[in-house]
């Protein structure tokens, strides 16, 4: 399908997405300090989460993230599914069928989890106490979304709604659902809110500096974490300069921003 999106006559195609995004806005977001530590020293995400959460041998000699891949890419795999999917809500019922392991192993790996990046459970509270005080969830950029009925469920039965036996005796299983829903919308909201902040407004920087130095080159599609521009042939070179630029350099998180925009005559060249 992408072979069927082609730069007119005499133009190329400038596409960039960004790497891992939504790990760069969850270590932003979470604030953890030994979560940022891994962008920043350039190793591998999953296999970092692998080696404290199953205490894996890391010897100083070997790089973490090659050793992973290749000697335990079943703990890394492991690693990819607990990374968003705890921080978004996700309990060991849940954790127990993706990784087919029993409630307790699920509910240990949670635990090393959270106890193995304290600033992810610091965050997880953080969100809970937002939203049913508030009835609201904002990111460090003021995005906001609204979610006045985990406020109004709160102000009735407080986090007893979490509690299940509580929940069962009282006939309340509906009720409890709609509110861990909320309150797992609100996590994942600050997050992939700082994601959207950071593309949005590349997009702006990139579109404004096309005008101001007169390219003839515009953004024309935005698909997630990737922005397509389409340029004249002769310019694609200080196109790509300049997303590239945008991309990283517009909004500044607390992990470095990665982006490689790649030139082609039709979409599916520069994926």
């Amino acid at each position: 399908i992408k072979q069927g999106f082609i730069a007119p006559l005499g133009y190329k195609l400038v596409n960039a997405d960004y790497s891992q995004l939504e790990p760069c806005a969850f270590s932003e977001a979470c604030g953890d300090e030994k979560l940022q530590q891994v962008f920043h020293m350039k190793q591998d995400l999953y296999s970092s989460i692998a080696i404290n959460v199953w205490n894996l041998d890391a010897s100083a000699d070997k790089k973490a993230d090659n050793y992973l891949k290749n000697l335990y890419p079943e703990y890394r795999q492991k690693a990819k599914i607990i990374a968003l999917a705890v921080v978004y809500g996700a309990e060991a019922g849940r954790i127990s069928k993706l990784m087919g392991i029993s409630y307790d192993e699920a509910q240990e790996v949670i635990d090393n989890y959270l106890d193995s990046y304290p600033g992810l459970r610091k965050y997880m509270e953080e969100c809970d106490t937002m939203v049913c005080t508030t009835g609201l969830v904002k990111t460090k950029y003021g995005r906001t979304r609204h979610l006045p009925e985990a406020k109004r469920l709160f102000d009735i039965y407080g986090y007893r709604l979490l509690d299940r036996k509580w929940v069962k005796s009282k006939g309340l299983g509906e009720t409890a659902w709609k509110f861990k829903n909320m309150l797992n919308l609100a996590k994942n909201y600050r997050i992939q809110g700082v994601a959207s902040h950071v593309v949005n407004r590349a997009a702006i920087a990139m579109s404004r500096k096309f005008k101001e130095l007169g390219l003839d080159a515009q953004m024309i599609a935005n698909v997630h974490d990737e922005i397509t521009c389409v340029c004249k042939e002769e310019q694609a070179e200080t196109v790509r300069d300049i997303v590239r630029d945008c991309m990283q350099n517009t909004t500044k998180i607390a992990v470095p921003l990665i982006a490689e925009p790649l030139i082609g005559k039709s979409w599916a060249e520069v994926k």
